[in-house]
């Protein structure tokens, strides 16, 4: 982990992660980047 770089945000505007390396994991196929996408949009206010 590093710093600003929680909840499939980062330090740099409008760069998002997602993928197995990001929380539920790997074991939960698509999960990671559908949670990705609903924490972009819910910031976004779209």
């Amino acid at each position: 982990p590093a710093a600003g770089w929680a909840r499939y945000r980062t330090p740099i505007d409008g760069l998002w992660v997602c993928g197995s390396g990001t929380h539920p994991g790997g074991g939960i196929m698509g999960a990671p980047g559908e949670l990705a996408a609903k924490t972009m949009l819910q910031s976004r206010a779209l």
